[in-house]
């Protein structure tokens, strides 16, 4: 597949560079082996062997329980269980295993509760190799596991496999254990296909594999000024170490001058770039190939990440969208609503373009209102209302347009939950960063960043930065930590606030008392992330390019005993900063009308000048002029789906779908009315006394989610403990109602009198 913009005629006529990108299809070479194939070397029904492995449980069980389906049969396996914290699930058996003959071990299982998983084999009683430890998944069918076992030594047979499986509370069903040979190669994506993402060191790129006998080649036409970048990272877990040969030659001259180079291995695995200047080929077609080469080659395997060709492009404007979670649209100093916040940076954005006074984001969770913004598709249709519940490769994403435009595509995430295997939105970019922990904070991400700026240099790019430092807990480094907090004042002080009870707000800041403490460490952090933006926004491809400023949702600050989270549907937590610039831009625009952020993504394109009608959306240009359809409403939904809200002018309705809306108790079908005017924190519940008007209101929210349009690219929800686990510690609670729709017609009481 290439992706091309401008022209490159068949001899440089120009010695000024001309516009120029393109990604260049790498291909397998005329004679390339078949696409290496895992073989399984050793297989153990467990179930029907069970007399021959020795087990070590709490409650030792070898017998078949639970029995399910699969394929018109029962399902046998054995059920290991141990009680939470007690000992560990072992399993053993004797025999012959060969290491000439096998590489992996590979188990399938059905996995209740969390536990690590991690396998090793014996010789004569002494350990000779051992897996690394894994978090498995909860996985309700059988689920095959794949584990490294480090085969660094050769030599004799081994005579013992083991495994153990360690954790909480936890119930294993051993279906079978496989010992596997999985050549190199074989688990990168085909290069006679699709690239896909490929994560090495918690950075992905799309890339193809490469081995010793499926060398790789390229052709294409070198443009005035070309350059060449190839990304290339050795695959974690081969232990042979090789050497990439790169040539790029001029085919149709064998007599000529090419240029060769060997790229080999760092260290611990990480991707690397080799760059080229092509200019001794302009106006001519090269062929560039890829072999690997020494000793060994032939148990060695690479990935290769595309292969970008390209010439300056002063043509066409760099695009960064920041995305900032958590914020609070109130905590900007542009914003000018009272709060003491010091973000001179984004100010300094503010003064160059447009500020967004009233932008409302369509739901109060990271991931669906993400998916969102880089989709142009509200929540409702996306039908993404969680944290776990990835997003389809069939959805088209605001990366692969500006990929298909010619565009290098970028993103850097700062929260562990928003990576592609959990969210899906690394489909479209090139490259995608993800937090190795939790999280990290935003000079960590922004260093991430820099270089690869730096190392696209002249390219068009398209750049995703997430920030989530807003984000509880709280932790503002260095200068920016109690920065809004006066000097000497102890937080946890009993004797000092009396009449405040002991108080764990959220989800971990400890017994504090004095509850202004936490919301100045908020401040702090937005004070921090703005300083960091500072070197972003002064790089030249961008002060000179479009900017966004945006965030996914706002924060509770203590507001109707909502203690640092986000767990209810009110204008705090939708109610969201925007800040747009862009060349000949209207600096210190101030703009009132009522706005999406999903809306975002086709106003950059088309600040872009990218002409494509398929991405949804209009620009939020058209809504410079205040009096631009302002009493349109703007529609919202809770996390998993327990609320939904309207606002129209001033007012705002919100309607529980469920008994729950995050952890406020609620019931099904009740309304509450609030008019923004005269009561800007929604503290005044106003349905009784206006009837009429939450009657109107609620008829057009019920229009609205029996409108819905499922566009199918919800992906499989993601059961794995360890990521419910890091949600449930930064307050996300899973968990959606069951529902066929949004909406059912019933006759509650509610619904009775409030029915148009």
């Amino acid at each position: 597949m290439l992706f091309f913009t401008g022209g490159c005629g068949d001899a440089p006529s120009d010695p000024t560079p001309s516009a120029h990108f393109e990604r260049v299809a790498l291909e397998l070479k005329p004679g390339a082996g078949p696409m290496p194939q895992v073989r399984t070397e050793q297989f153990f029904d467990v179930f029907a062997e069970s007399g021959e492995w020795e087990f070590e449980t709490v409650e030792p069980v070898a017998t078949p329980v639970l029995p399910g389906q699969v394929e018109g049969g029962t399902l046998r396996f054995v059920r290991l269980k141990a009680r939470p914290g007690e000992g560990a699930l072992v399993a053993r058996r004797a025999g012959v295993f060969d290491p000439a003959r096998f590489s992996h071990l590979r188990v399938t299982a059905i996995v209740k509760g969390r536990g690590n998983f991690s396998a090793s084999l014996s010789r004569e009683g002494v350990v000779r190799a051992r897996s690394d430890s894994r978090l498995l998944p909860w996985a309700d069918a059988p689920t095959p596991f794949v584990f490294d076992l480090n085969l660094r030594e050769g030599g004799a047979p081994f005579d013992e496999l083991s495994f153990e499986f360690a954790g909480g509370h936890r119930v294993l069903g051993l279906v079978a254990v496989e010992l596997i040979d999985r050549p190199p190669g074989s688990a990168l994506p085909d290069a006679a296909g699709e690239p896909r993402l490929v994560d090495v060191a918690n950075e992905s790129r799309r890339a193809v594999g490469l081995t010793q006998s499926r060398p790789l080649s390229a052709r294409f036409r070198v443009p005035t000024g070309g350059r060449l970048e190839v990304s290339l990272a050795e695959s974690v877990g081969v232990t042979a170490s090789s050497v990439v040969q790169l040539e790029i030659r001029d085919p149709s001259d064998p007599e000529a001058p090419r240029i060769e180079r060997r790229h080999e291995p760092g260290g611990a695995p990480a991707w690397a770039s080799e760059f080229f200047d092509l200019s001794r080929f302009e106006g001519r077609e090269v062929e560039l190939s890829l072999e690997l080469i020494g000793q060994d080659a032939a148990t060695s395997s690479w990935a290769v990440g595309d292969a970008v060709v390209w010439a300056a492009d002063t043509q066409r404007p760099s695009v960064l969208l920041v995305t900032s979670d958590t914020h609070r649209a109130d905590h900007l100093g542009a914003a000018g609503l009272g709060v003491d916040v010091n973000t001179p940076v984004l100010d300094a954005l503010a003064a160059r373009g447009a500020t967004f006074d009233n932008c409302y984001s369509t739901t109060n969770v990271t991931n669906p209102s993400h998916i969102a913004l880089l989709t142009g598709t509200h929540p409702r249709d996306t039908t993404i209302l969680q944290n776990n519940q990835p997003l389809s490769s069939a959805a088209l994403t605001l990366a692969k347009v500006f990929a298909d435009a010619g565009y290098r595509t970028f993103a850097v995430q700062s929260a562990q939950h928003l990576a592609h295997d959990t969210s899906g939105l690394g489909s479209g970019f090139d490259r995608v960063s993800q937090s190795g922990i939790v999280t990290r904070d935003a000079e960590d991400s922004i260093d991430v960043l820099e270089g690869w700026l730096d190392d696209s240099d002249g390219q068009p790019r398209f750049v995703w930065l997430h920030l989530f430092d807003a984000h509880w807990p709280y932790e503002p480094p260095g200068r920016f930590d109690r920065a809004y907090y006066p000097a000497g004042r102890d937080p946890y002080d009993a004797e000092a606030y009396p009449d405040v009870s002991e108080h764990e707000p959220g989800h971990g800041l400890g017994k504090i008392r004095d509850m202004d403490f936490p919301r100045a460490q908020y401040r702090g952090e937005i004070s921090y992330l703005d300083a960091q933006l500072e070197r972003v926004f002064q790089r030249p491809e961008f002060r000179d390019g479009i900017i966004s400023f945006v965030a996914d949702h706002g924060e509770s600050l203590g507001e109707d005993n909502m203690y640092f989270s986000h767990a209810a549907l009110s204008p705090r937590e939708l109610h969201i900063p925007l800040l747009l610039a862009w060349p000949d831009a209207p600096g210190g625009q101030r703009v009132g009308a009522l706005v999406s952020q999903i809306d975002l993504g086709r106003t950059l394109l088309d600040l872009a000048q990218i002409d494509n009608e398929s991405f949804p959306g209009r620009s939020l240009v058209d809504r410079l002029d205040d009096s631009s359809r302002r009493a349109e409403p703007h529609f919202a939904m809770a996390a998993n789906g327990h609320a939904a809200a309207v606002r129209q002018g001033e007012m705002f309705l919100v309607m529980h779908l469920s008994t729950r809306t995050g952890s406020i108790e609620g019931v099904a079908h009740e309304i509450e009315l609030y008019d923004l005017a005269s009561d800007p924190a929604s503290e005044h519940n106003i349905v009784e006394e206006h009837h009429d008007r939450a009657v109107q209101l609620r008829a057009g929210l019920v229009a609205w989610l029996k409108a819905a349009n499922d566009m199918g690219w919800a992906g499989e929800t993601i059961e794995d403990p360890a990521l419910l686990q890091q949600l449930a510690e930064l307050g996300y609670t899973q968990g959606a109602p069951e529902r066929s729709g949004y909406w059912t017609d019933d006759d509650c009481e509610w619904c009775q009198r409030y029915e148009q």
